[in-house]
Protein backbone atom coordinates (compact mmCIF):
# COMPACT_ATOMS: atom_id res chain seq x y z
CA UNK A 1 0.00 0.00 0.00
CA UNK A 2 2.69 2.18 0.53
CA UNK A 3 4.22 1.80 -2.57
CA UNK A 4 1.46 3.88 -3.86
CA UNK A 5 2.66 7.32 -1.96
CA UNK A 6 5.87 8.71 -1.64
CA UNK A 7 7.46 8.51 2.18
CA UNK A 8 6.71 11.91 3.06
CA UNK A 9 2.82 11.98 1.96
CA UNK A 10 2.59 8.59 4.28
CA UNK A 11 4.26 9.81 7.13
CA UNK A 12 1.36 13.33 6.89
CA UNK A 13 -1.28 10.72 6.42
CA UNK A 14 -0.24 8.61 9.45
CA UNK A 15 0.32 11.24 11.84
CA UNK A 16 -3.09 12.97 11.32
CA UNK A 17 -4.59 9.21 12.64
CA UNK A 18 -5.53 8.15 16.33
CA UNK A 19 -2.89 6.17 18.84
CA UNK A 20 -5.42 3.57 18.82
CA UNK A 21 -5.21 3.40 14.96
CA UNK A 22 -1.44 3.34 14.43
CA UNK A 23 -0.74 0.69 17.03
CA UNK A 24 -2.84 -1.44 15.14
CA UNK A 25 -1.44 -0.87 11.69
CA UNK A 26 1.72 -1.62 13.32
CA UNK A 27 0.84 -5.29 12.32
CA UNK A 28 0.09 -4.18 8.51
CA UNK A 29 4.26 -4.53 7.43
CA UNK A 30 7.79 -4.63 9.01
CA UNK A 31 7.94 -0.95 7.89
CA UNK A 32 4.73 0.19 8.67
CA UNK A 33 5.66 -1.49 12.41
CA UNK A 34 9.33 0.22 12.31
CA UNK A 35 8.19 3.63 10.78
CA UNK A 36 5.55 3.85 13.14
CA UNK A 37 7.72 2.56 16.64
CA UNK A 38 10.72 5.46 15.53
CA UNK A 39 11.11 8.56 17.65
CA UNK A 40 10.99 10.86 14.58
CA UNK A 41 7.66 9.90 13.99
CA UNK A 42 6.55 9.80 17.80
CA UNK A 43 7.71 13.31 17.48
CA UNK A 44 5.66 13.91 14.22
CA UNK A 45 2.52 12.73 15.41
CA UNK A 46 3.04 14.29 19.04
CA UNK A 47 3.45 17.73 16.73
CA UNK A 48 -0.06 17.17 14.57
CA UNK A 49 -1.71 15.98 18.72
CA UNK A 50 -0.56 19.20 20.32
CA UNK A 51 -1.79 21.28 17.43
CA UNK A 52 -5.80 19.95 17.93
CA UNK A 53 -7.99 21.46 21.13
CA UNK A 54 -6.63 18.98 24.25
CA UNK A 55 -9.33 17.19 26.34
CA UNK A 56 -10.01 17.40 29.91
CA UNK A 57 -8.68 14.60 31.93
CA UNK A 58 -10.63 14.56 35.38
CA UNK A 59 -9.20 11.75 37.83
CA UNK A 60 -10.89 10.32 41.31
CA UNK A 61 -11.38 8.02 43.75
CA UNK A 62 -15.33 7.08 42.91
CA UNK A 63 -16.66 6.44 46.17
CA UNK A 64 -19.35 4.36 44.31
CA UNK A 65 -16.93 1.78 42.51
CA UNK A 66 -14.39 2.01 45.18
CA UNK A 67 -11.69 2.48 42.52
CA UNK A 68 -9.44 5.05 40.25
CA UNK A 69 -11.61 6.47 37.72
CA UNK A 70 -9.96 8.31 34.63
CA UNK A 71 -12.70 9.84 32.17
CA UNK A 72 -11.52 12.48 29.27
CA UNK A 73 -14.14 14.81 27.88
CA UNK A 74 -14.27 16.54 24.94
CA UNK A 75 -13.60 20.39 26.83
CA UNK A 76 -14.96 22.51 24.07
CA UNK A 77 -18.26 21.56 24.33
CA UNK A 78 -20.63 23.75 26.28
CA UNK A 79 -21.24 20.88 28.59
CA UNK A 80 -19.18 18.00 29.57
CA UNK A 81 -20.67 14.49 28.60
CA UNK A 82 -20.14 11.22 26.65
CA UNK A 83 -16.81 10.87 28.75
CA UNK A 84 -14.26 8.47 27.65
CA UNK A 85 -13.08 6.24 30.33
CA UNK A 86 -10.10 4.95 30.94
CA UNK A 87 -8.37 2.26 33.76
CA UNK A 88 -5.95 2.44 36.35
CA UNK A 89 -3.85 -1.00 36.09
CA UNK A 90 -1.64 -0.29 38.78
CA UNK A 91 -2.79 -0.99 42.58
CA UNK A 92 -1.06 1.77 45.12
CA UNK A 93 -0.08 0.16 48.40
CA UNK A 94 -2.72 1.89 50.43
CA UNK A 95 -5.58 0.49 47.70
CA UNK A 96 -6.88 3.56 47.46
CA UNK A 97 -5.45 6.15 44.68
CA UNK A 98 -2.32 7.53 43.13
CA UNK A 99 -0.94 10.88 43.64
CA UNK A 100 -1.28 12.57 39.75
CA UNK A 101 1.66 14.45 39.99
CA UNK A 102 1.02 16.10 36.33
CA UNK A 103 0.43 15.27 33.03
CA UNK A 104 2.76 16.02 29.69
CA UNK A 105 2.11 15.19 26.12
CA UNK A 106 0.32 12.21 26.97
CA UNK A 107 2.19 10.58 29.88
CA UNK A 108 0.95 10.83 33.30
CA UNK A 109 3.20 11.07 35.89
CA UNK A 110 1.81 8.79 39.56
CA UNK A 111 3.36 8.82 42.61
CA UNK A 112 2.68 6.29 45.53
CA UNK A 113 3.20 8.64 48.13
CA UNK A 114 -0.06 9.59 50.06
CA UNK A 115 -0.38 7.13 52.90
CA UNK A 116 3.76 6.83 54.30
CA UNK A 117 6.87 6.42 52.96
CA UNK A 118 6.51 4.65 49.13
CA UNK A 119 8.83 5.17 46.32
CA UNK A 120 6.57 3.55 43.45
CA UNK A 121 6.71 6.26 40.47
CA UNK A 122 5.61 5.62 36.92
CA UNK A 123 4.91 7.49 33.74
CA UNK A 124 2.26 6.46 32.10
CA UNK A 125 0.54 6.79 28.60
CA UNK A 126 -2.70 5.07 28.59
CA UNK A 127 -3.37 5.84 25.29
CA UNK A 128 -0.88 3.27 23.93
CA UNK A 129 -0.97 1.31 27.04
CA UNK A 130 2.74 1.15 27.67
CA UNK A 131 4.37 2.32 31.27
CA UNK A 132 8.04 3.34 32.71
CA UNK A 133 8.77 2.64 36.52
CA UNK A 134 11.67 5.02 37.69
CA UNK A 135 14.44 3.54 39.79
CA UNK A 136 14.46 4.16 43.73
CA UNK A 137 15.27 7.88 44.19
CA UNK A 138 18.74 8.22 46.75
CA UNK A 139 16.50 10.21 49.83
CA UNK A 140 14.63 7.24 51.26
CA UNK A 141 13.53 6.47 55.24
CA UNK A 142 15.76 3.90 55.04
CA UNK A 143 18.87 6.03 54.96
CA UNK A 144 18.38 9.67 55.89
CA UNK A 145 15.23 8.96 58.19
CA UNK A 146 12.09 10.99 58.52
CA UNK A 147 11.75 13.55 55.36
CA UNK A 148 8.77 15.10 53.18
CA UNK A 149 8.99 15.56 49.43
CA UNK A 150 7.28 17.32 46.45
CA UNK A 151 7.37 16.36 42.76
CA UNK A 152 6.98 18.34 39.54
CA UNK A 153 7.06 16.90 35.69
CA UNK A 154 7.93 18.47 32.93
CA UNK A 155 9.18 18.35 29.11
CA UNK A 156 12.97 19.72 28.61
CA UNK A 157 12.13 21.18 24.76
CA UNK A 158 15.79 21.31 23.87
CA UNK A 159 16.46 17.97 24.49
CA UNK A 160 13.32 16.47 23.95
CA UNK A 161 13.63 14.39 27.14
CA UNK A 162 10.87 14.30 30.02
CA UNK A 163 11.76 14.99 33.56
CA UNK A 164 10.92 14.37 37.05
CA UNK A 165 11.94 16.87 39.93
CA UNK A 166 12.35 15.26 43.58
CA UNK A 167 12.19 17.92 46.00
CA UNK A 168 13.20 16.06 49.79
CA UNK A 169 13.17 18.06 53.16
CA UNK A 170 15.29 15.58 55.95
CA UNK A 171 14.17 16.73 59.55
CA UNK A 172 16.38 18.06 61.72
CA UNK A 173 19.10 15.66 63.79
CA UNK A 174 17.59 12.65 61.87
CA UNK A 175 19.07 10.31 64.71
CA UNK A 176 16.49 11.19 67.09
CA UNK A 177 13.31 9.83 65.51
CA UNK A 178 13.79 6.86 67.60
CA UNK A 179 11.17 5.57 70.08
CA UNK A 180 13.23 6.21 72.88
CA UNK A 181 13.54 10.25 71.31
CA UNK A 182 10.10 11.00 72.49
CA UNK A 183 6.81 11.38 70.13
CA UNK A 184 7.69 14.66 69.79
CA UNK A 185 10.87 13.98 68.24
CA UNK A 186 9.17 11.17 66.62
CA UNK A 187 7.08 14.27 64.17
CA UNK A 188 9.64 16.75 64.13
CA UNK A 189 12.92 16.00 65.29
CA UNK A 190 14.68 17.92 67.95
CA UNK A 191 14.67 21.27 66.33
CA UNK A 192 11.55 20.76 64.70
CA UNK A 193 10.78 21.25 61.64
CA UNK A 194 13.09 20.57 58.12
CA UNK A 195 16.05 21.24 57.18
CA UNK A 196 16.57 24.01 54.46
CA UNK A 197 17.80 23.68 51.62
CA UNK A 198 16.21 20.63 50.83
CA UNK A 199 17.78 17.91 48.28
CA UNK A 200 17.08 18.26 44.72
CA UNK A 201 17.05 15.27 42.54
CA UNK A 202 15.97 14.73 38.72
CA UNK A 203 15.10 11.95 36.98
CA UNK A 204 16.07 11.92 32.74
CA UNK A 205 13.94 9.41 30.96
CA UNK A 206 16.91 9.55 28.55
CA UNK A 207 19.32 7.99 30.92
CA UNK A 208 16.75 5.88 32.84
CA UNK A 209 18.67 7.52 36.17
CA UNK A 210 18.13 10.34 39.26
CA UNK A 211 21.28 12.54 39.77
CA UNK A 212 21.58 15.60 42.31
CA UNK A 213 21.13 19.45 42.01
CA UNK A 214 23.24 20.92 44.33
CA UNK A 215 24.20 24.59 43.53
CA UNK A 216 21.90 27.48 44.12
CA UNK A 217 18.80 25.37 45.89
CA UNK A 218 16.72 28.20 47.97
CA UNK A 219 16.45 27.66 51.48
CA UNK A 220 12.39 27.30 51.13
CA UNK A 221 10.10 25.18 52.51
CA UNK A 222 6.67 23.39 51.02
CA UNK A 223 3.60 23.02 53.17
CA UNK A 224 3.94 19.29 53.55
CA UNK A 225 0.94 16.70 51.72
CA UNK A 226 -0.56 19.50 50.43
CA UNK A 227 1.73 20.67 47.73
CA UNK A 228 0.85 20.73 44.35
CA UNK A 229 3.38 21.64 41.12
CA UNK A 230 2.49 23.15 37.44
CA UNK A 231 4.58 23.23 34.42
CA UNK A 232 4.69 26.35 32.35
CA UNK A 233 7.34 28.27 29.89
CA UNK A 234 9.25 25.31 30.71
CA UNK A 235 9.57 25.18 34.11
CA UNK A 236 8.06 23.48 36.71
CA UNK A 237 6.53 25.91 39.74
CA UNK A 238 5.69 24.93 43.47
CA UNK A 239 4.70 27.42 46.10
CA UNK A 240 7.33 27.85 48.56
CA UNK A 241 7.67 29.56 52.06
CA UNK A 242 10.31 30.90 54.74
CA UNK A 243 9.92 31.61 58.18
CA UNK A 244 9.77 35.49 58.67
CA UNK A 245 12.28 35.81 61.50
CA UNK A 246 11.39 39.82 62.84
CA UNK A 247 7.63 37.33 63.85
CA UNK A 248 6.64 34.16 65.37
CA UNK A 249 4.33 31.91 63.13
CA UNK A 250 4.25 34.30 60.12
CA UNK A 251 5.63 33.20 56.93
CA UNK A 252 7.26 34.79 53.52
CA UNK A 253 5.71 33.38 50.08
CA UNK A 254 7.12 32.76 46.45
CA UNK A 255 6.94 30.58 44.05
CA UNK A 256 9.51 28.11 43.72
CA UNK A 257 10.52 27.56 39.53
CA UNK A 258 12.64 24.86 38.59
CA UNK A 259 13.61 25.85 34.78
CA UNK A 260 13.70 22.02 33.17
CA UNK A 261 15.73 22.64 30.28
CA UNK A 262 18.45 24.62 32.09
CA UNK A 263 17.97 23.12 35.54
CA UNK A 264 18.03 25.87 37.42
CA UNK A 265 15.81 26.91 40.51
CA UNK A 266 14.75 30.58 40.78
CA UNK A 267 12.03 32.71 42.38
CA UNK A 268 9.14 34.21 41.40
CA UNK A 269 7.25 36.77 43.27
CA UNK A 270 3.80 36.87 44.49
CA UNK A 271 1.76 39.81 45.49
CA UNK A 272 1.66 41.59 48.21
CA UNK A 273 -1.59 40.29 49.17
CA UNK A 274 -0.28 36.66 49.10
CA UNK A 275 3.80 36.91 50.34
CA UNK A 276 2.50 37.14 54.04
CA UNK A 277 -0.09 34.92 54.01
CA UNK A 278 -1.00 31.09 55.68
CA UNK A 279 0.85 29.31 53.50
CA UNK A 280 -1.86 26.48 53.81
CA UNK A 281 -4.60 28.73 52.67
CA UNK A 282 -2.97 28.83 49.55
CA UNK A 283 -2.37 26.17 45.99
CA UNK A 284 -0.92 26.72 42.72
CA UNK A 285 -2.88 25.68 39.40
CA UNK A 286 -3.01 27.14 35.78
CA UNK A 287 -5.45 28.61 33.64
CA UNK A 288 -4.28 28.58 29.73
CA UNK A 289 -1.15 29.36 29.80
CA UNK A 290 -1.00 31.96 32.94
CA UNK A 291 0.05 30.76 36.48
CA UNK A 292 -2.82 30.60 39.34
CA UNK A 293 -2.82 30.92 42.85
CA UNK A 294 -5.81 29.99 44.63
CA UNK A 295 -5.86 31.74 47.90
CA UNK A 296 -8.60 30.12 50.89
CA UNK A 297 -10.11 32.21 53.48
CA UNK A 298 -9.67 29.37 55.82
CA UNK A 299 -8.63 25.95 54.53
CA UNK A 300 -9.83 23.70 56.99
CA UNK A 301 -13.75 25.28 56.87
CA UNK A 302 -13.73 27.85 53.83
CA UNK A 303 -16.12 30.36 52.76
CA UNK A 304 -14.53 31.67 49.90
CA UNK A 305 -11.51 31.09 47.59
CA UNK A 306 -9.80 34.52 45.59
CA UNK A 307 -8.48 33.56 42.56
CA UNK A 308 -5.28 35.36 41.20
CA UNK A 309 -3.86 34.86 38.00
CA UNK A 310 -0.01 36.47 36.84
CA UNK A 311 -0.95 36.99 33.35
CA UNK A 312 2.67 37.93 31.99
CA UNK A 313 4.75 35.36 33.24
CA UNK A 314 7.28 36.52 35.68
CA UNK A 315 6.33 40.03 35.78
CA UNK A 316 4.90 40.73 39.47
CA UNK A 317 3.19 43.69 38.49
CA UNK A 318 0.91 41.72 36.37
CA UNK A 319 -0.44 39.71 39.30
CA UNK A 320 -4.64 39.98 39.30
CA UNK A 321 -7.52 39.44 41.79
CA UNK A 322 -9.66 37.69 39.19
CA UNK A 323 -13.04 37.22 40.90
CA UNK A 324 -13.65 35.19 44.39
CA UNK A 325 -15.71 31.95 44.42
CA UNK A 326 -18.57 31.75 46.80
CA UNK A 327 -20.64 28.56 46.72
CA UNK A 328 -22.71 26.52 49.72
CA UNK A 329 -20.91 23.79 50.43
CA UNK A 330 -17.23 24.74 49.70
CA UNK A 331 -15.96 24.16 53.30
CA UNK A 332 -12.43 22.12 53.31
CA UNK A 333 -13.03 21.87 49.52
CA UNK A 334 -10.43 22.19 46.38
CA UNK A 335 -10.31 24.41 43.64
CA UNK A 336 -9.32 22.08 40.74
CA UNK A 337 -8.72 23.90 37.53
CA UNK A 338 -10.11 25.51 34.69
CA UNK A 339 -11.77 24.75 31.15
CA UNK A 340 -10.93 26.63 27.93
CA UNK A 341 -14.62 28.24 28.38
CA UNK A 342 -13.25 30.20 31.26
CA UNK A 343 -15.47 27.47 33.57
CA UNK A 344 -13.79 26.46 37.33
CA UNK A 345 -14.32 22.58 38.61
CA UNK A 346 -14.64 22.56 42.15
CA UNK A 347 -14.46 19.66 44.67
CA UNK A 348 -17.02 20.79 47.21
CA UNK A 349 -16.05 19.54 51.02
CA UNK A 350 -18.42 16.62 50.20
CA UNK A 351 -16.33 15.34 47.03
CA UNK A 352 -18.84 16.00 45.12
CA UNK A 353 -17.81 17.56 41.58
CA UNK A 354 -18.68 21.01 40.37
CA UNK A 355 -18.53 23.52 37.67
CA UNK A 356 -18.61 27.28 38.73
CA UNK A 357 -19.49 29.59 36.29
CA UNK A 358 -17.01 33.34 37.20
CA UNK A 359 -19.44 35.61 34.97
CA UNK A 360 -23.13 34.57 36.60
CA UNK A 361 -21.84 32.50 39.67
CA UNK A 362 -23.90 29.36 38.61
CA UNK A 363 -23.34 26.22 39.81
CA UNK A 364 -23.51 22.67 38.00
CA UNK A 365 -23.16 19.41 39.51
CA UNK A 366 -21.95 16.69 37.61
CA UNK A 367 -22.86 13.64 39.24
CA UNK A 368 -19.46 12.83 40.41
CA UNK A 369 -18.36 12.27 43.67
CA UNK A 370 -15.15 11.33 45.20
CA UNK A 371 -12.38 11.45 47.59
CA UNK A 372 -12.07 15.17 47.88
CA UNK A 373 -7.83 14.79 47.91
CA UNK A 374 -8.33 12.03 44.85
CA UNK A 375 -9.40 14.58 42.44
CA UNK A 376 -7.22 15.73 39.52
CA UNK A 377 -7.77 17.87 36.42
CA UNK A 378 -5.68 19.19 33.47
CA UNK A 379 -5.68 19.02 29.71
CA UNK A 380 -4.60 15.55 28.07
CA UNK A 381 -3.76 14.87 24.32
CA UNK A 382 -2.92 11.44 22.70
CA UNK A 383 0.52 10.34 22.24
CA UNK A 384 2.77 7.59 21.24
CA UNK A 385 5.32 8.60 23.32
CA UNK A 386 6.85 5.59 24.85
CA UNK A 387 5.97 3.40 22.23
CA UNK A 388 9.85 3.14 21.17
CA UNK A 389 10.81 1.98 25.35
CA UNK A 390 8.80 0.99 28.36
CA UNK A 391 7.04 -1.75 29.32
CA UNK A 392 3.98 -3.17 27.57
CA UNK A 393 0.49 -3.61 29.32
CA UNK A 394 -2.24 -6.08 28.29
CA UNK A 395 -3.87 -5.80 25.17
CA UNK A 396 -5.38 -2.22 24.01
CA UNK A 397 -8.95 -3.10 23.73
CA UNK A 398 -9.45 -3.29 27.75
CA UNK A 399 -7.68 -0.14 28.13
CA UNK A 400 -10.69 1.98 26.82
CA UNK A 401 -14.68 2.22 27.08
CA UNK A 402 -17.43 4.16 27.05
CA UNK A 403 -19.23 3.38 30.38
CA UNK A 404 -18.00 4.27 34.11
CA UNK A 405 -17.19 0.78 35.49
CA UNK A 406 -18.19 -1.44 38.13
CA UNK A 407 -21.00 1.11 39.88
CA UNK A 408 -22.61 0.12 43.16
CA UNK A 409 -24.05 1.78 45.98
CA UNK A 410 -21.72 3.65 48.06
CA UNK A 411 -19.01 2.56 50.69
CA UNK A 412 -20.20 4.81 53.71
CA UNK A 413 -16.95 3.06 55.26
CA UNK A 414 -14.53 3.94 52.28
CA UNK A 415 -15.59 7.69 52.33
CA UNK A 416 -15.32 7.80 56.50
CA UNK A 417 -11.55 6.67 56.06
CA UNK A 418 -11.08 8.87 53.10
CA UNK A 419 -12.28 11.77 55.39
CA UNK A 420 -9.95 11.14 58.22
CA UNK A 421 -6.79 10.44 56.38
CA UNK A 422 -7.79 13.82 54.52
CA UNK A 423 -8.08 15.83 57.57
CA UNK A 424 -5.07 14.19 59.68
CA UNK A 425 -2.77 15.35 56.69
CA UNK A 426 -3.76 18.73 56.83
CA UNK A 427 -3.79 18.85 60.80
CA UNK A 428 -0.16 17.44 60.36
CA UNK A 429 0.48 20.14 57.90
CA UNK A 430 -0.68 22.43 59.86
CA UNK A 431 1.43 21.54 63.03
CA UNK A 432 4.60 21.64 61.05
CA UNK A 433 3.86 25.37 59.76
CA UNK A 434 3.40 26.25 63.52
CA UNK A 435 7.01 24.62 64.68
Amino acid sequence: MSDYFPGEVLIEILSKLPAKSLLRFRCVSKSWSSLISSSDFITTHLTHSTTTPPQLLIKHFSLTSNQENYSLYSDSSATLENPLYFKCPFKPRSKTFFRLVSTCHGLLCLSDDLFGYAYTLILWNPSIRKYFTLPKPRVCFDTHGPYMFSLGFGFDLKTKDYKVVRIAYLQHKPGSWEPSAGVDSLMYGTEKGYLVPPEVEVFSLSTGSWKPINSNVPPYNMVEYCWSSVFVNGTIHWLGYSHRKDRDHSYCNVIMGFNVGDEILKDINLPKLLVYAYPLNLSISVCGEMITVFQYDNRLKSKRCYVWIMKEYGVVESWSKQFTIEIPGLGRGVSLGFRTTGELLIARSDGKLVLYNPKSKGVKKKGIRGGRDSYYVGNYVESLVLLDRGSQMDSYDEAMFEEEPNISGEDGAMADLLERNSFMHYAFAAVFLNH
